[in-house]
């Protein structure tokens, strides 16, 4: 998968090869920051809805 990494950041292959594995290594980082970013921001919303429905589930058993 640091393949993908290195081709996206020297898709030419011009850079120094250690050059390249350090902003591979960077590109790979930022991109499972991105990945668990959007996974909290999912689990809130399901969150959010799902104590919504609870208080309307509530609100009719009274």
């Amino acid at each position: 998968m640091l393949d993908k990494f290195e081709h996206q950041v020297d898709p030419e292959n011009k850079l120094p090869p250690e050059e390249r594995a350090r902003r591979a290594e960077h590109a790979r980082k930022a991109h499972f920051k991105r990945l668990a970013l959007k996974s909290a921001q999912a689990r809130r919303r399901r969150s959010v809805v799902n104590s919504r429905l609870a208080e309307i589930d509530g609100g009719d058993a009274a």
